[in-house]
């Protein structure tokens, strides 16, 4: 009996720490770089960078007509 009550909190321990992991690593509170500009998407822990956001542009890639 006292081992199955220790499976069954054992269990419910690790679907919560997965739970926290998820969300945790989930990107959703972060910053996002938009057109030169960082976008708040959540509700982020961490400050705006203070850093310029980086801008890729495309390299051989010929308008199109």
């Amino acid at each position: 009996m006292q081992r199955a009550i220790l499976l069954i909190l054992g269990a419910i321990l690790a679907v919560g720490l997965f739970v926290i992991a998820i969300r945790s690593l989930s990107g959703e509170d972060s910053w996002i770089c938009d057109n030169g500009d960082w976008v708040m998407h959540g509700k982020p822990m961490l400050l705006k960078p203070s850093y310029s956001c980086p801008t890729i542009t495309p390299t051989g890639v010929e308008p199109t007509k």
